[in-house]
């Protein structure tokens, strides 16, 4: 080769290099940021939830990351043809694709079973016969349908599960001092009534900002209270945080042993 030939290459040889380094480097950053889709995935979902939209029902928000480790996949398949090193863009694209895809679809797995009508309060308000806050937001699940498993799933079948968060200031004020000047409403449990609670709702009166708690007895139309006979009873919970506003209400089924 002339000398000539030589320096002529080089510019060549640059460029070539040149190019194969921005190719690692976006190589590189796809494979690094697919590590962060998972993370940036469940932050959108949190700051999307609230009382008014569960997180389940929020989960669609993992499919809008899907893009980076799937660049991460289509890129690591075209260059890893061409010589260079990307199996591991290929095996980190395949991993957060699926599970991106995987999270995201619980949004339509698990469509039918959230609601938000307020109407829901209305109607436990009725039962309990104690008045509620008429405004608010809501998430209440639906257990009644299908087949519930667990270990418990023999003496308790879980109905309903209510998330709220009430809104009007001046109802709220009202709810608040209604409890206060009641004694169907518990600031503690008694540990003869433990047994009436799942383990579903143990957590709300234990180092939670929760301090109001009333148990009725549907079928018994009874409060706070250990039915006398062993049997099958329809429960509802509730518990109260005067201080957020917020409320949970369950509804369940639950075998008594006298």
């Amino acid at each position: 080769m002339s000398i000539n030939n030589v320096y002529k290459s080089y510019p060549n040889d640059e460029a070539n290099k040149s190019s194969q380094n921005i190719i690692r480097t976006i190589l590189l950053l796809v494979f690094i940021s697919s590590f962060f889709t998972i993370l940036g995935a469940m932050a959108l979902v949190a700051i999307k939830t609230n009382y008014n939209c569960s997180m389940t029902e929020n989960m669609w928000l993992f499919f809008l990351p899907i893009p980076i480790p799937l660049s991460s996949l289509i890129l690591g398949l075209i260059y890893k043809r061409k010589g260079y090193k990307a199996t591991k863009n290929i095996v980190v694209g395949i991993i957060f694709t699926a599970l991106l895809t995987i999270y995201g679809s619980f949004t339509f797995i698990f469509s039918g079973i959230f609601f938000h009508d307020y109407e829901y309060v209305n109607q436990i308000e009725t039962q309990i016969n104690f008045a509620l806050p008429d405004k608010g937001q809501i998430t209440t699940q639906d257990w009644s349908a299908g087949t519930q498993t667990g270990a418990d799933t023999p003496t308790i079948n879980y109905l309903y599960d209510s998330d709220i968060r009430f809104t009007d200031r001046a109802e709220i004020a009202n709810f608040n001092e209604s409890i206060n000047n009641s004694e169907l409403w518990m600031t503690s449990i008694k540990t003869s009534l433990l047994g009436e609670i799942p383990p579903l709702y143990s957590i709300y009166f234990s180092g939670t900002e929760y301090r109001y708690f009333l148990i009725y007895n549907v079928d018994l139309k009874a409060y706070n209270t250990l039915p006398e006979k062993s049997g099958t009873y329809r429960f509802i919970f509730i518990s109260y945080d005067s201080v957020h506003n917020t409320m949970k209400i369950g509804e369940y089924t639950l075998k008594i042993l006298i």
